[in-house]
């Protein structure tokens, strides 16, 4: 599906004060991403990955508080117990708050845990 290609050609177009180029990136990753959440289960082992960058999506086109309202249902949807969720539940919370610049520098100097 290719949303996570789209994403990080987004921020490189961003990072390269390409405007024009990564808005049409990230609204083609986050169309991507939305489509196939819309028929995911969220018990999906790729919906928080998923969840996650069209979040980030959301914040590279300037709709942080939808980005933060997606970010905090799937949070609040993961159980209070156990390593994995409790780590989940800290990678989500690491997207929440970001502006664009900070959203830029998590990607770029985390891409293996940010994008798969």
């Amino acid at each position: 599906n290719a949303h996570d290609l789209f994403l990080t050609g987004g921020i490189l177009y961003e990072k390269i004060g390409d405007t024009i180029s990564s808005k049409s990136y990230f609204e083609k990753s986050l169309k991507i991403c939305n489509s196939v959440l819309d028929t995911m289960k969220a018990n999906n082992t790729n919906y928080i990955f998923l969840s996650t960058n069209k979040a980030a999506n959301l914040i590279m086109l300037g709709d942080t508080v939808t980005a933060n309202r997606t970010l905090k249902q799937v949070h609040d949807a993961l159980p209070n117990e156990g390593e994995f969720a409790n780590a989940e539940k800290k990678y989500i919370l690491s997207f929440m708050n970001k502006n664009k610049i900070e959203m830029i520098e998590k990607i770029l100097l985390n891409p293996e845990k940010d994008i798969k």
